[in-house]
């Protein structure tokens, strides 16, 4: 099976590329044996799956984040490499399997004042053995008088530093350019679109974080990264 691809294209979440901007980048057809394979699969399971709530070895640090990469896409993600701008990964990330969900978690070292912040970078494996790249970024900051941030990128340099220092409270998505497979019924045109959703906050009393430097809550973040494919007209 081979499916032809190009560089990503960076989008703000206001302003997505029109459809006469996105015909400009078609590539040509690309055979494939079997059309099904790519256009019939179900998303609701990982979709509706709930987030994994946080450990409570987690939420005792001062400063703590937990984020959730959800893949809708029948294409394996492959975590290539992550750094820490600041705090330290409980758990760090991982694979994403087809059609699946991964979780991975950073916090403040223990009797740190600072936040937690870093950058994740995958990669896609598409059908033709070739893939598309991205990177993501986050920071939960030091004190709750900041938002917490986060961002995604694929166009070069598609740097797990260059997303931590996009990162924003708005959140952002990104989406490749056309992708094309042609088999004996027709021709199906599909990008892959990334998004990563603006951080949530909840606020709840707290036994763990007392500090005169914090106020007297437990600031539940979750990031939301989502993986996946949209049929083009």
């Amino acid at each position: 099976m081979y499916i032809s691809t190009v560089p990503c294209i960076l989008c703000c979440t206001q302003s997505p590329p029109s459809m006469a901007d996105q015909r400009s980048n078609t590539v040509s057809h690309a055979e494939v044996e079997n059309m099904e394979d790519l256009l019939f699969f179900d998303t609701s399971k990982v979709k509706d799956a709930p987030i994994p709530p946080a450990p409570l070895t987690l939420k005792r640090a001062m400063r703590w984040m937990q984020a959730t990469v959800k893949n809708l896409t029948q294409f394996r993600i492959e975590h290539v490499d992550d750094f820490l701008q600041q705090g330290e990964f409980c758990q760090r990330p991982g694979d994403v399997a087809p059609l699946d969900q991964m979780t991975f978690s950073c916090c403040t070292r223990e009797g740190g004042l600072t936040g937690c912040g870093g950058g994740a970078k995958f990669r896609i494996l598409l059908h033709d053995g070739s893939a598309l790249e991205f990177a993501i970024g986050w920071e939960e900051p030091a004190g709750p008088a900041f938002p917490p941030r986060s961002a995604v990128v694929c166009d070069p340099p598609n740097d797990p530093r260059y997303a931590y220092h996009l990162a924003d409270e708005r959140g952002n998505f990104v989406t490749s350019d056309r992708l094309e497979a042609t088999d004996e019924l027709g021709t199906v045109v599909f990008r892959i679109k990334i998004t990563a959703e603006s951080p949530r906050h909840t606020c709840s009393e707290s036994p763990y974080n007392r500090s005169l430097y914090f106020d007297d809550f437990e600031a539940r973040k979750d990031w939301l990264y989502v993986v996946e494919r949209e049929l083009l007209a």
